[in-house]
């Protein structure tokens, strides 16, 4: 297995695990049902993600074919924070047939050295609440609760 950054040729198969990714949650929770042309927005999305100085696209490939990719971030915190920039990981998404590999573990550790190289010390994340094996791993990686995001539908 290779970890390498993504490429233009890329987009089609990481659209693929995304979906892989969007379908399972749906199936937990209705609220991640995909648009009719959410592959094509994610598609243009992953793009400028590929583009962007601020991110960076990583993808596991084995056998000529993509099994998992992550994606992470530099953001900023509001001005009233000591600590000014954060890490954020995005993804780390590993196809069904390729997890429990240590897959997601190598993109992570990646991941995480693209974001020490980018200077800054902290790394978030978020987790959906109806995904106890990603929460799971999060945890594993030595990740904490820190701040609870609550939602309400209206509807």
């Amino acid at each position: 297995m290779q970890i390498r950054e993504a490429h233009s040729d890329d987009v089609g198969g990481l659209v693929e695990l995304w979906i892989e990714l969007m379908d399972f949650h749906r199936d937990r929770d209705p609220f991640f049902t995909r648009s009719a042309d959410a592959h094509e927005r994610f598609g243009e999305f992953i793009k400028t993600k590929m583009d962007s100085s601020e991110a960076v696209v990583l993808v596991a490939e084995q056998g000529g074919l993509l099994i998992g990719f992550s994606m992470a971030m530099v953001r900023d915190y509001p001005p009233v924070f000591e600590t000014a920039r954060h890490g954020f990981i995005q993804d780390v998404i590993v196809t069904e047939r390729a997890r429990r590999q240590g897959v997601g573990k190598r993109l992570y550790e990646a991941i995480l050295e693209w974001i020490r190289l980018q200077g800054v010390s902290r790394v978030e994340l978020e987790v959906a609440t109806t995904n106890p094996v990603s929460q799971a791993f999060w945890y594993e990686m030595g990740f904490r609760d820190s701040i609870r995001r609550l939602t309400l539908d209206l509807e």
